[in-house]
């Protein structure tokens, strides 16, 4: 279930990037389905949790519409045309396209007759989140140049382009472009790093909190991965204000 799962999500974001062959919609809309049916029946006598997998698939067509709908410029030879910022929020937009990730860890536990309504999974579900947030930002800031260029707005793209007081309008890429590099070594990198960081320690206090995952587990060390590579951006922005400072004073 959790590879047809990977299959599906890795044609649909590739479509959705604009990357992607449309030919492969079907093969992906088969694999989806081959992956709600094999949840279903990864644990065939347990309702909750029959529901709690009809809620994740329900909750991921939803992310994939309004990433569709919203979060795409007009890209035109050298030219980008922005209509609107998409509005991320709080970022669980970013968590709710991958949260079918989350259903074979749900899948282990309602087998042991730990229900999804459990208030041990809800914060089990919930580190989870954060910890999908977390990658997903890591993800985006590699790669804000070939979205913004391709009119993916990322959520990291749109972090920038309002924090450098973009509007909506048709704007000249290579000005973009330039405005948003100024920007990240001013002191964008050390804002996502800031926010990647917020949610990686959220992770890691609603995993604890869980009391369902032992200590120094392969989740823990997957968000350590994210929280150091953070901290290392964070770190490398202070060493070079630093070196600035002192090399403006001579």
């Amino acid at each position: 279930a959790n590879m047809h799962g990977w299959a599906a999500y890795t044609i649909y974001d590739d479509l959705l990037d604009a990357s992607g062959d449309i030919r492969m919609l079907p093969l992906a809309n088969a694999y989806m389905r081959l992956s709600f049916d094999g949840f279903l029946q990864a644990v065939p006598s347990a309702p909750s949790y029959h529901s709690f997998v009809r809620s994740v698939f329900n909750r991921i067509d939803a992310a994939n519409t309004w990433e569709a709908t919203n979060c795409r410029f007009v890209a035109s030879g050298r030219s980008l045309h922005i209509a609107q910022l998409p509005d991320y929020g709080s970022q669980q937009q970013l968590a709710e396209r991958s949260l079918g990730h989350a259903l074979p860890v749900m899948a282990i536990l309602a087998s042991q007759g730990v229900p999804p309504t459990d208030t041990r999974v809800r914060l089990l579900l919930r580190a989870l989140a954060h910890y999908l947030i977390a990658r997903q930002l890591g993800d985006d800031v590699t790669d804000w140049e070939s979205d913004l260029r391709a009119g993916q707005c990322s959520a990291v793209v749109a972090h920038m382009l309002a924090a450098r007081g973009i509007t909506p309008g048709t704007h000249r890429t290579e000005t973009l472009v330039k405005q948003l590099r100024q920007y990240l070594t001013a002191r964008g990198q050390q804002e996502i790093a800031t926010l990647i960081l917020s949610h990686t320690e959220q992770a890691e206090r609603y995993l604890h909190k869980s009391n369902l995952v032992r200590p120094y587990s392969p989740i823990s060390q997957l968000i350590e991965d994210i929280a150091l590579a953070a901290q290392q951006q964070l770190q490398e922005q202070a060493d070079a204000r630093t070196f600035m400072a002192a090399y403006s004073g001579k």
